[in-house]
């Protein structure tokens, strides 16, 4: 498990390869690293700050919802991919001063704007293996993970939306896992038990949807193996049934039937 650990790592920090993105689309919502500003790409690549997550380093910066980022470091934001340099200057700061450059626009005016960021070193050659900045990012983020919780199990980030019976929900909970550290232990038990008691039911919120259903079991397989937690293991069989169930002509779609569209003849 401790390999999901290390891959989920890889995604929040390896290297961006640029996309050339289109000028005349709106882009979603991302997060700037760890930085608390929540941006969009909108129409003419303007990188847009959507919002600022309370209690982070840019909510305290001078930086506002609606302010455009013109530049990061010193570098030109009107590129292919914009989201390539933000990375790319995250991570610098995150290994020297500390601090974030950007150059904004708001209504008329041209700011300059700092905003602190976590100094956490460099990466080793051979991360995210043997490397101390990746096990204080695995570290941070399994705190804060845990710290989202409530009472039912569901995960609620900064956006709001609560996840728990969803593959997002699940991959969050095997994150904890894959950590190793007993102390999640409570918080991935407490998402397991949910999930078992609604899939003995059939009535949890994935309904017929193989993906979730494929990731609940997943979910609970894990933990079971880790914790030998016998409770579980009926809401297993039930997803395993359910599966079965909703098999069609050899294979799997995302939901009950099997169609010609969207690679709706081999998932699960």
């Amino acid at each position: 498990m401790r390999t999901l650990s290390l891959i989920f790592l890889a995604t929040l920090t390896t290297t961006c390869w640029a996309q050339k993105l289109n000028p005349q689309r709106v882009y979603p919502t991302f997060a700037l690293g760890a930085s608390g500003i929540y941006a969009s790409i909108e129409k003419q690549m303007q990188v847009t700050v959507k919002q600022l997550v309370a209690g982070t380093p840019a909510s305290g910066s001078g930086l506002l919802p609606g302010d455009v980022l013109i530049s990061v470091g010193g570098t030109n934001l009107e590129v292919d991919d914009p989201r390539v340099p933000l990375g790319n200057a995250i991570g610098a700061a995150e290994a020297t001063t500390g601090k974030l450059l950007l150059e904004v626009r708001r209504g008329t005016k041209k700011l300059e704007i700092e905003v602190p960021v976590q100094v956490l070193g460099f990466y080793s050659d051979k991360w995210p293996a043997n490397c101390k900045k990746s096990d204080l990012i695995v570290k941070q983020t399994a705190q804060y993970v845990a710290s989202c919780q409530a009472k039912d199990g569901t995960y609620r980030f900064d956006t709001g939306r609560g996840i728990r019976d969803n593959l997002q929900g699940c991959l969050t909970s095997l994150f904890l896992l894959s950590t190793g550290d007993d102390a999640y232990l409570p918080n991935v038990r407490l998402h397991a038990h949910q999930l078992a008691a609604l899939a003995e039911k059939r009535r949890n919120a994935g309904g017929h949807v193989n993906w979730q259903l494929g990731y609940q079991g997943i979910l609970l397989s894990e933990y079971f193996l880790r914790t030998g937690d016998n409770s579980v293991l009926q809401g297993l069989q039930e997803l395993c049934k359910w599966c079965i169930d909703n098999q069609a002509a050899g294979g799997w779609g995302h939901g009950e039937g099997v169609g010609p569209g969207y690679v709706q003849s081999g998932l699960m």
